[in-house]
């Protein structure tokens, strides 16, 4: 849950950057969806494991 908020805050922010050039608000709502799903993956990605921390306790 927390990935998704993040990636939502991010998309929402990231079509309003002066470096783009949008034709309509559709093309901008376009491109937070694609933002999301990719900023979404690179979080998911570089997680790592939640139960590394319990395996490496309980290893000792």
């Amino acid at each position: 849950m927390r990935n998704i908020i993040i990636s939502a805050a991010m998309s929402i922010c990231l079509p309003y950057l002066p470096i783009w050039e949008w034709d309509g608000i559709g093309d901008m709502i376009a491109a937070a969806a694609v933002f999301f799903w990719i900023i979404l993956a690179l979080l998911t990605a570089t997680e790592g494991d939640k139960n590394e921390k319990e395996t490496r306790f309980h290893k000792a």
